[in-house]
Parts: C-alpha cells; structure tokens; sequence
C-alpha cells in the first residue's frame, strides 16, 4: 500500500502514528447513540530497532493510544505500509476464570437458562464450554479490513497538532506497532506488531505467514493485562 497526498499522520518524539478509517455502514434511523467510528493505527518508531522501546511505551501508560492518535490530515511526500493477513484465535477459559468468571464454565454451578430454550419451549440449563477470541486483519493495495473481538477502556483523546507547512515521510519498513481501535468509545478492538514488513513495494498479493505479536487487553479496575502472544 503506497502513495502521495494527504494522510492523517501526527508525529511525536521518536515514533509516528498513522490513522486509516474504515469505511462506515448506513447509520439506523432511530439510533439514538453515536455511530462507532473505526480506524486502523501504526504506531511506527523512527528507530529500525525502536518497537521494544516503543512497546514499553504503550503498555506502561493505559492512555498512551488516545494521547498520540493524529488530529489533522498533513502532505505525505513518501507513503508506503507492506501488505500482510493476519489471522488469530485462542481459549479464553483460563484467562475468564482468572479474571472472577468462574461460576458460567462450570457445569455444575453455571445457569444460562435465560439465553437459550429447546423446541418445547422450556429453558434448557447452560454452561459454557469453551470462549474462544479470534480475531482476522488484512491490509492490501486498496486499504484495510478487520474483525476482532471488543474490550472497552475510555479515554480523552489529545496530540500535538504537526505545522501545516511541514511534509512527513511515513515509511513502514521495519517493525511497527498496529491497533483496530473504535474512535467514539476508545476500544481497543485488536493490537500486534508486525516484525517482519514484506510486499512494502505492494507488488504481488499478501505476506500471509508475517512475524506477528498479537497482543490481547483487558481492563479490570483500571488496571492493564496484557498478553503477548
């Protein structure tokens, strides 16, 4: 993925951050709440050897996504992200009953009777077996698309707004960082890095077997967990 023009990318000290919009549905007619609003994040050190410097960064401040995230659309003189399909998915139940869910994924204990009846009617006695999380992104020639899983964390959003005047190079090829984040609520809907950045001269079809950290969040009582996987 390549090109000119304009980009929305806001630079700070060390690292530059490039926000991609995904395209929005049809709103409903009588929804009442804001539409979501979701955008693709690089974070990209201008080190070629900054990511763990960068990913210290992140993880030990819960607000630093929403603190950098670009303001302003500025001129790009040079802009180039490798193309890559990243897919995922692991068993939550250990991570669930860590977390105080422990009653729902035993079956002697669990009652999810009020999501589910047989044929006759009547509500069948539930437990959860197994919650897996999975989670797909790819971006290619014409942009971006993800699916994921939603863990919600709030947060104000702030950045330093770049001078107009200035053109910024954002070339994406060593490692960065990558979030699917919803804008409205500020959920964090999928987060990785990507270590080994191919196809950047976005010839030929997807790296599908990139090097990849998926990296899973959860909130609880203002805390961070975060799992390297």
């Amino acid at each position: 993925m390549r090109g000119f023009g304009r980009q929305r990318i806001a630079w700070h000290n060390g690292f530059k951050v490039l926000q991609l919009r995904y395209e929005q549905g049809r709103p409903l007619p009588a929804q009442s709440q804001p539409q979501p609003i979701y955008s693709m994040c690089v974070f990209l050190p201008d080190a070629r050897d900054g990511l763990c410097w960068l990913a210290n960064q992140i993880a030990c401040d819960p607000d630093f996504l929403c603190k950098h995230l670009p303001r302003s659309d500025v001129e790009v003189d040079d802009f180039r992200l490798p193309t890559f399909k990243v897919s995922f998915d692991m068993t939550m139940n250990d991570i669930l009953r860590d977390m105080g869910l422990k009653e729902a994924l035993e079956p002697g204990k669990a009652d999810l009777s009020d999501v589910a009846e047989d044929g006759t009617g009547e509500r069948r006695r539930l437990a959860l077996q197994e919650v897996i999380h999975r989670a797909i992104i790819e971006v290619n020639k014409e942009g971006t698309e993800a699916a994921a899983a939603t863990v919600m964390i709030t947060c104000s959003t702030t950045s330093a707004l770049p001078p107009m005047s200035r053109r910024v190079a954002f070339v994406a090829d060593h490692p960065f960082a990558f979030f699917v984040i919803e804008e409205v609520s500020g959920a964090i809907m999928f987060a990785g890095t990507l270590l080994t950045p191919l196809s950047i001269e976005g010839e030929g079809g997807p790296n599908m077997h990139p090097s990849v950290y998926v990296w899973i969040f959860f909130f609880e009582n203002a805390k961070c967990y975060i799992i390297v996987t």
